[in-house]
């Protein structure tokens, strides 16, 4: 291979690997806030959050681009699960990037 190829992709590779890991936590950082949003207009309190495999969740359908949320909080007293299928989308987390890699939010709130 030629050498300046070889320097160039030692430089740009780690680049991209920064920018994309620096991209996953801020989509990371805005679920959370979404996911406190939509829990404090139910009139809950999170108390925890947690990314889960799509298999340990009441959700059938998931692509590349979703991350799925166990929601555990609270509401008038009592302790609830609410289950949340995100979409990984720099540019807008309530659009998916791609038909072909993931799926449109989801929400599964406990049956009152």
């Amino acid at each position: 291979m030629n050498k300046k190829l070889v320097i160039t992709i030692c430089i740009i590779a780690p680049v991209i690997l920064i920018l994309s890991l620096i991209g996953r936590g801020s989509v990371n950082n805005r679920h959370k806030t979404e996911i406190q949003s939509v829990i404090g207009k139910l009139g809950g309190q999170v108390s925890r959050v947690e990314s889960v495999d799509i298999k340990k969740t009441p959700i059938k359908e998931g692509g590349k681009g979703n991350v799925f949320y166990k929601i555990t909080y609270s509401l008038n007293g009592k302790e609830n699960i609410a289950w949340y299928r995100a979409i990984i989308n720099l540019l807008d987390i309530h659009t998916p990037a791609s038909s072909k890699r993931g799926y449109p939010e989801q929400w599964i709130f406990p049956k009152s």
